[in-house]
């Protein structure tokens, strides 16, 4: 599946050329794996400490502002360190994610100590929390990983991403144009083995008037140029174009 990906992302480049990327990916998958798991037992500020992040005040500004924003995340690099953006701003932090099956890794991953403040929410209940920030004129951050493969073709927008008709859900366009929430696309780029650095690009100010599916595109597109930069750090292992080609 890999390869397979590798080879639609990346068209008529040499069997060396992929397999250099495969190898890359690889250890960016292990090294990944580790990362995740030391989340349980690294402190806040060893968190903090491997992370930097260029340009936190254009978040507070907004935040200062009285709005709310949404981080929009791809599977590139490591998309989970940087809740630790949560002890850094002075708002509610909300992490959608899809809650896993196994029930006592969701309770760890839900109750790390390096970044107590984050509150996980559960996809399904997004909009209750969106509606909620709303109400209560609580400006908040919403961190959304928004390039999943849509297991239907409700709720989506056909895009281009590395060349290539992609099908992404349109979740971030939708709670930003309904709630007029500035978007940022957080890209993230390994500085060395378990350091980070991560600028947040506005793709979106909550004011302009945009074509339905524009959003969605910024992102892909954003989504793209940071994932070019260092291409074997991409989660090629699932199946992202499972609606236009077969996986054997």
């Amino acid at each position: 599946m890999v390869r397979k990906n590798l080879e639609l992302a990346f068209p008529k480049q040499s069997d060396a050329y992929y397999k250099k990327l495969e190898k890359q990916f690889y250890h960016y998958f292990v090294r990944n794996f580790l990362e995740m798991a030391k989340t349980a037992h690294i402190s806040g500020s060893t968190l903090a400490s491997l992370n930097r992040f260029s340009n936190v005040d254009e978040i507070n500004k907004y935040l200062r502002e009285g709005k709310s924003v949404i981080l929009a995340f791809g599977h590139h690099n490591n998309w989970v360190w940087p809740m630790i953006l949560s002890e850094m701003v002075n708002a509610p932090v909300y992490m959608v994610y899809r809650q896993l099956a196994n029930k006592h890794i969701d309770g760890w991953l839900r109750n790390n100590r390096c970044a107590p403040n984050v509150i996980y929410v559960e996809k399904k209940s997004t909009a209750r929390y969106f509606l909620k920030a709303a109400k209560e004129q609580q400006p908040s951050v919403f961190m959304m990983v928004a390039d999943q493969s849509p297991s239907s073709d409700k709720g989506i927008h056909w895009v281009d991403f590395m060349n290539i008709k992609t099908p992404f859900y349109r979740g971030i366009e939708f709670f930003a144009t309904k709630f007029n929430m500035p978007v940022f696309f957080t890209e993230t780029i390994c500085t060395k083995k378990y350091n980070y650095e991560h600028t947040f690009r506005l793709i979106y100010d909550g004011t302009e008037k945009v074509k339905e599916g524009i959003i969605t595109q910024r992102f892909a597109s954003a989504l793209e140029e940071a994932v070019k930069k260092q291409p074997g750090n991409y989660l090629w292992s699932h199946k992202r174009w499972k609606k236009i080609i077969e996986y054997e």
